[in-house]
């Protein structure tokens, strides 16, 4: 191989050619190989390469993302770095430069073993993520995830949207501020976690438009209310501050963190209902699936709207949904077409 050493000095040039070469001649392993050239480099450039552990670059990564993200996406760096450093043991302290595919590779089999395939690919995209960042900074050369392939979830998707004679059921066993959620859920087809943390603010009775930033995607949402939910909030206590929530229970959980407790407590009153058979998981401690939740208001609402007729970008467009055909940035759904898929509603 031929390589410039960027000297101009002669007698340095050859002095670090031939250090270059004896090394190289030696077989060294991945690790001396990377100190040989690190010292090089530091005779070269007149500084230290760049090197971190892999516990230092992602405790690092975390903290400097704190006051970029919001709580929920902190949350998930947080929770997927935690794990990968409590899977790599002693090896956490190692180079992060020493980590390869054969590792993340042995990483994503290891979590197959205890969860679902989408959960898997969610913690690979956290890895690519986290690698990413290190190559950008310069610690890596390559990225190792970047050619890890994610695994198939072979198990059919049985997620269906409700009935609305099972939307009566729900609602007669559920409370006051659960059948609240569950009309604003399937009203406006928004996630359980941007449901809960609604506050009065959200809330614009001139307009009669909810607005609110989706927590998942970060999207700006501003949608008619459907005459139903209007005369819904019309029944709600209204406190003075703008920034009360309109679910405070639901509210208080969701700051604790994530919205499992949320999730688990609706699949109670779908057991209550009758409309939730009670399993168990049947892979290591991988999540049962059920064919309902509180997301199948989601799809409810996509059923209901496309039922209705309503144009296949309104309905994006109404429910959030991110698609390569309707992009947030260069194309806006009329009001007059929102409002007419805001009124294509039943009451429940």
């Amino acid at each position: 191989m031929k390589r410039s050493t960027k000297s101009t000095d002669k007698r340095l040039a050859e002095k670090l050619a031939r250090q270059f070469e004896d090394e190289s001649r030696a077989k060294r392993t991945a690790a001396q190989a990377r100190r040989i050239l690190a010292s090089i480099y530091k005779d070269l450039a007149g500084e230290e390469l760049a090197t971190t552990t892999v516990r230092d670059f992602m405790n690092g990564f975390v903290a400097r993302k704190e006051p970029e993200v919001s709580k929920a996406t902190h949350d998930y760096y947080t929770g997927h770095a935690k794990r990968f450093l409590e899977w790599l043991g002693q090896r956490a302290d190692s180079d992060l430069a020493d980590i390869t595919k054969q590792d993340l590779t042995g990483y994503r089999n290891f979590v197959a073993t205890k969860t679902g395939a989408r959960t898997v690919n969610n913690s690979l995209k956290a890895i690519r993520t986290f690698f990413t960042a290190a190559k950008k900074d310069g610690f890596i050369a390559d990225n190792p995830a970047t050619d890890v392939d994610t695994v198939r979830d072979r198990s059919e998707s049985n997620r269906r949207p409700f009935t609305l004679p099972e939307l009566q059921s729900l609602m007669a066993v559920a409370g006051e501020e659960w059948r609240s959620m569950i009309r604003f859920g399937f009203y406006t087809g928004q996630r359980l976690g941007d449901i809960a943390t609604l506050t009065w603010q959200n809330i614009d009775t001139a307009k009669n438009e909810i607005r609110l930033t989706t927590r998942k995607t970060g999207r700006r949402q501003a949608l008619p209310l459907p005459s139903a939910l209007i005369a819904h909030i019309g029944t709600m206590k209204v406190g003075e501050d703008a920034k009360a929530p309109l679910h405070p229970t639901a509210f208080a959980i969701i700051q604790k963190g994530r919205a499992g407790p949320l999730s688990k407590s609706f699949g109670d009153l779908l057991e209550a209902a009758g409309l939730r058979i009670p399993t168990t998981a049947d892979k290591g401690n991988a999540r049962a699936k059920y064919d309902l939740s509180f997301h199948s208001l989601r799809h409810t609402a996509t059923s209901i709207l496309k039922e209705a007729g309503i144009p296949q970008s309104v309905v994006m467009d109404f429910i959030g949904h991110d698609s390569a055909d309707v992009s947030a940035g260069y194309t806006h759904t009329g009001r007059e077409a929102l409002e007419k898929a805001a009124n294509a509603f039943p009451t429940i």
